[in-house]
C-alpha cells in the first residue's frame, strides 16, 4: 500500500509531466508555424531576387 506521501510526490510529478506536455505542444505547434513562415518568407525572397535579376538586365541593356 502506498504512503500519503508517496500518493503526494506522484500527483506532483504527474502534474509535473502534464505541464511540460501542454508545453511542447504549444511550443511543437510554434514551431511547425514558424517553419512555415520561413518558407514562405524564402518564397517571396526567391520572387524578389528572380525580379531584381530581371530588372538588372533590362537596365543594363538600356544603357547600351
Amino acid at each position: 500500500m502506498k504512503t500519503d506521501g508517496e500518493i503526494k510526490a506522484s500527483k506532483y510529478y504527474q502534474g509535473l509531466l502534464d505541464d511540460f506536455s501542454m508545453r511542447l505542444e504549444k511550443t511543437m505547434d510554434e514551431l511547425m508555424k514558424l517553419e512555415e513562415r520561413h518558407r514562405n518568407l524564402m518564397a517571396v525572397n526567391n520572387t524578389l531576387v528572380a525580379e531584381l535579376q530581371k530588372f538588372k538586365q533590362l537596365n543594363g541593356k538600356q544603357g547600351k
